[in-house]
Order: structure tokens, then C-alpha cells, then sequence
């Protein structure tokens, strides 16, 4: 198990590398912004990884990879742990677009299951329950 000089360190260096992938390389710089803010948050620096992550995000407007999908599908956890509900619906609104764009059924699944937790937290328990009905059926048209 890591300390938290060693997560710290990890954040850093993830940071760095972040900033200095050259802006033309839109996927590795969400890839390496991905990982840093995942430690932030399994760190329990929940609202710093958030605040990175908004400010960040909007470098990323025109960008439609799965890299993208799975940065958004992080916010929209991010946002429901901050209680900025309005930001995580319109997270999961963009990561379902990339997903049925790009066809990718899997983190859609996962989307669809993290958008159900959000609308569960704002106690809209029908949009809850349709949107894990849904990930429920794509999950069972898969197997």
C-alpha cells in the first residue's frame, strides 16, 4: 500500500507529464489527467481532483475519444461527490454521446450506472431506476 508522500509524488508526476504531452496529443493529455485525478480522489482530495478537472476540462470541448468518455464518466462521480448534480448530468450527457458515437458499450454501461447514482442522490428515483434499467439491459444483451 502507498503512503501519502508516495499518492502526493504520484500526482505530481502524473501533473507533469500532463502538462507537458503537447496539446496536439489530446488523448495521452486526458489519459494522464485521468490517472492524477484518480489518485487525488482515492487520496480524499475529492473536491481538489474536481476543481483540476472543471478547470481543465474545457481545453477538451472539440475532443470526442474514448479517453474523453472515460474523463467525463469520472466527473460525473466527481460531481455527484461534490453535490454539483447540474455539472454531472451534463457530464453524462456528453459521455453517452461519445460512447453510442464511438460504439462502446462497455463504459456506456458504466455511465449509465454512474448517471443512475446521480438522479438516486437528487431522489429522481424514476430517471434513477431507467437509467440502471437501461445499463441492466445492455449488460444482459452482452452475456
Amino acid at each position: 500500500m502507498e503512503d501519502n508522500t508516495e499518492i502526493k509524488d504520484r500526482v505530481v508526476e502524473l501533473l507533469t507529464e500532463y502538462m507537458s504531452v503537447p496539446e496536439s496529443d489530446l488523448s495521452l493529455k486526458i489519459t494522464y489527467l485521468n490517472k492524477a485525478i484518480s489518485s487525488l480522489n482515492h487520496q480524499g482530495n475529492t473536491l481538489a481532483a474536481h476543481g483540476i478537472v472543471e478547470r481543465e476540462i474545457r481545453r477538451f470541448d472539440n475532443c470526442d475519444s474514448l479517453e474523453m468518455a472515460v474523463l467525463l464518466n469520472s466527473m460525473i462521480k466527481l460531481s455527484a461527490l461534490v453535490g454539483d448534480f447540474a455539472g454531472a448530468v451534463e457530464y453524462s450527457r456528453r459521455a453517452q454521446t461519445i460512447c453510442r458515437e464511438k460504439e462502446e458499450e462497455g463504459l456506456l454501461t458504466r455511465v449509465l450506472i454512474n448517471t443512475s447514482g446521480i438522479y438516486f442522490k437528487m431522489k429522481e428515483y424514476d430517471k434513477a431506476f431507467s437509467n440502471a434499467n437501461k445499463a441492466l439491459q445492455m449488460a444482459r444483451k452482452k452475456w
